[in-house]
């Protein structure tokens, strides 16, 4: 078994299926199907066997790995004893089975492992629900890195005990050496953080290399910081699709562990991975010899096979800049149309003027250039519609908003006004109409409780209140009958007013004829014109002022 040849230092290298056991996103590195069969027998009787599956497929422009998984691990049959008495035979069991996820994202391989996990005991069971987490370094590459999250689930309750799992978190890494001394050497690190235990370190060495034909051989070593297991030695061999490997670990107390895994990778490379690989490698030769017309063709295949993946999208967008630098019209032309057909017509745009100043000739891009330009003038109005809608909704929401407060604070005229407003920004609404007319109603309410307390001008600017913006029956009537209700007031007020004067004028009237009879003529014109001023259709009135005039004028001297 690889990763306990390794003493377990293997989340940075799961590069097969046994990568379902330390790291799900390993299964993520495999090019072909594979399936793992694997027994231990561990100290005092116990025995774990275990069976993997990965199955990697094409989806969506990218490839995912599912893998299935179950373990098994026991004991030897005892008796169970009580104060010497038999209480009859256990056998305890532990049974694992998982569902596995992994797949490329943002450049690392992801994976996720979903689990039952069931324990028997003599006279008790329970089951937890689990999930591992793991994420690796792309690739096949001399460095290659990764952790897992174990066990991450419920409790497991036996009885009226409640027991975690195992909750573990790793760590690693691994450096190959590819050549070394006819074969490959393989060094592995890793730190293990458990949640209920202290920080654990593991180490391992590969070296691996083949003889007679297709056989391969492999040696391991590994040791642990921990007390059980401190090291490992492992070996293997294979042929063609299979391989057997396996892994000793010497105890000094318990006794030694022995372990065997069978493994049989099945079916072909996935034929759009396999496609894509020679692709970027075609690619990234003609784009780093600046052949980039040969390139396009390419280019546009891997877009169309794999348009998410980030090698390709590293190189097409190299390409890209390779044909933007490039003065060759052609070039250009190829870059410019693919640039407008993806969208970005500004970018294309600048691509066309530059073909045009490099060959002004270029009848083809003048085209290119005009049709693009109308492009860009239509997304700057279809922009510019965008905001002004956007702006109208901001403008109606601010709108609503102070309308309905307004409104809870019994502000009514302020209300209408803003309703009125909402109707004009966001156009017809029966609910908004509704909101208006109760203002109206609440305005017209007001009014008539006012007309009530005799306050005419305060209801008639009610009225007219809840008339603005628009006819409202209801207040049309209310402030034409306050307003003709007004005027017949004034006008008696008036003619109160009128009659108060003619009284005093009167009186002013009478001290003016006693001036006169006394011989004060000056006197009497005064007290007449003061009269005559308070009561201007008074005839006497009149009639003694031109009467006092004339005296004035035939006697000049008289006072």
């Amino acid at each position: 078994m690889r990763a306990q040849g390794l003493a377990g230092a293997y989340v940075g290298v799961s590069d097969e299926v046994g990568a379902l056991l330390w790291n799900p996103a390993g299964i993520q590195q495999l090019t072909r199907s594979e399936i793992q069969l694997m027994q231990a027998n561990l100290v005092e009787g116990q025995k774990h066997q275990h069976v993997g599956m990965a199955l990697p497929v094409w989806r969506r422009g990218e490839r995912e790995t599912w893998g299935l998984s179950a373990s098994v691990l026991t004991m030897d049959e005892f008796e169970v004893l009580d104060e010497g008495e038999n209480l009859g035979q256990a056998r305890p069991q532990e049974t694992a089975v998982g569902l596995s996820y992994a797949r490329s994202l943002w450049g690392v391989s992801g994976g996720l492992t979903g689990k039952l996990v069931q324990v028997k005991t003599f006279d008790q069971s329970g089951q937890a629900c689990a999930i591992d987490l793991g994420v690796r370094s792309e690739g096949n590459r001399l460095w290659s890195w990764g952790a897992a999250l174990s066990n991450l689930g419920t409790s497991l309750s036996l009885g009226q005990e409640k027991v975690g799992l195992p909750l573990v978190l790793r760590a690693g890494g691994a450096r190959m050496w590819r050549g070394f001394r006819g074969g490959s050497l393989l060094t592995s690190f890793q730190v293990d953080a458990p949640a209920d235990d202290r920080l654990g370190g593991r180490a391992g060495v590969e070296y691996a290399g083949s003889f007679v034909g297709q056989w391969r051989w492999a040696a391991r070593a590994g040791a642990r910081t921990f007390e059980a297991e401190p090291v490992s030695v492992g070996a293997g061999v294979g042929l063609q699709s299979l391989e057997i490997n396996y892994a000793f670990s010497p105890q000094s107390d318990w006794g030694d562990v022995h372990r065997f895994d069978l493994t049989w990778r099945f079916g072909k490379p996935l034929v759009s991975e396999t496609r894509r690989r020679v692709l970027l490698k075609q690619g990234s030769t003609l784009v780093g010899e600046g052949r980039i017309l040969e390139a396009r063709p390419i280019m546009d295949e891997l877009e169309t096979l794999s348009p998410k993946n980030r090698e390709v999208q590293a190189l097409v967008h190299k390409s890209q800049q390779r044909f933007a630098e490039s003065l060759d019209p052609d070039a250009l032309m190829v870059l410019a149309q693919k640039t407008y057909g993806e969208g970005d017509f500004p970018k294309a745009a600048d691509l066309f003027r530059k073909i045009l100043l490099v060959d002004p000739a270029q009848d083809a891009a003048r085209l290119w250039l005009g049709k693009t330009e109308r492009k860009i003038e239509e997304e700057r109005t279809v922009r510019l519609k965008a905001d002004v809608a956007k702006f109208r909704q901001q403008e109606l929401k601010n709108l609503t908003r102070q309308a309905a407060s307004r409104e809870s604070a019994g502000d009514w005229p302020v209300a209408l006004g803003l309703w009125q407003k909402v109707l004009l920004v966001g156009g017809p609404s029966s609910q908004v109409q509704g909101r208006v007319q109760m203002c109206r109603e609440k305005l017209c309410d007001q009014a008539d409780r006012a007309w009530a307390n005799r306050d005419a001008g305060k209801a008639l600017a009610l009225f007219e209140a809840a008339e603005r913006g628009g006819s409202y029956p209801r207040a049309a009537q209310g402030a034409e009958k306050v307003r003709k209700e007004a005027a017949k007031q004034a006008e008696s007020r008036r003619a109160e007013q009128a009659k108060k004067a003619a009284e005093f004028a009167q009186k002013i009237y009478t001290r003016g004829m006693a001036a006169y009879v006394a011989g004060d003529l000056r006197k009497a014109k005064e007290l007449f014109l003061e009269a005559q001023a308070l009561d201007p259709q008074d005839k006497n009135l009149r009639q003694a002022l031109e009467h006092v005039e004339e005296e004035l004028r035939l006697h000049p001297g008289r006072h």
